[in-house]
């Protein structure tokens, strides 16, 4: 198995980049207008902007750690934290996580996370962004966590 994994490698290696990287600020290129499905119109959003930033953050939350293949330590599937009572100190340890997880993207200087359970079995988390986008205002993002599914109230 070693050798078919350095022969890959030598593969690759003589392999020339055929698209051209994104550029501008950050590097982002153009994003669909998504959160759990493309918008019926594909619509393109400017990634730099409030709208695919927050689509951006409950990607993340909806994704499990190690299923990215290119950045195995993406994502916190925060679905996992709904179906059952959870005691106040772990809702403090679910914003603490969330938080962590918001951060790793460069878009993003800092947030604020509160979790409350207003319902028997799925959670409400604020979250106030304070984008590192030049020009931006900090946003708010509130989304529903229940049946394991992320409902946004706004991005």
């Amino acid at each position: 198995m070693t050798a078919f994994h350095d022969a890959l490698a030598i593969s690759m290696a003589e392999l020339t980049q055929s698209v051209t990287p994104s550029t501008g600020e950050l590097g982002y290129g153009t994003d669909l207008a998504c959160v759990t499905d493309l918008s019926a119109d594909l619509a393109e959003v400017d990634p730099l902007s409030p709208s695919a930033i927050g689509q951006a953050l409950v990607r993340r939350l909806s994704t499990a750690r190690g299923t990215l293949i290119d950045d195995p330590n993406y994502g916190l599937d925060v679905r996992g934290f709904c179906n059952h009572g959870v005691p106040v100190k772990d809702l403090r340890d679910i914003g603490g996580a969330i938080r962590l997880e918001l951060v790793k993207d460069d878009r993003v200087q800092d947030v604020t996370v509160t979790v409350t359970q207003p319902y028997q079995t799925g959670l409400k988390v604020v979250i106030v962004v304070v984008p590192a986008v030049i020009g931006l205002a900090p946003f708010d993002l509130t989304f529903a966590i229940a049946d394991g599914v992320i409902v946004p109230e706004s991005t």
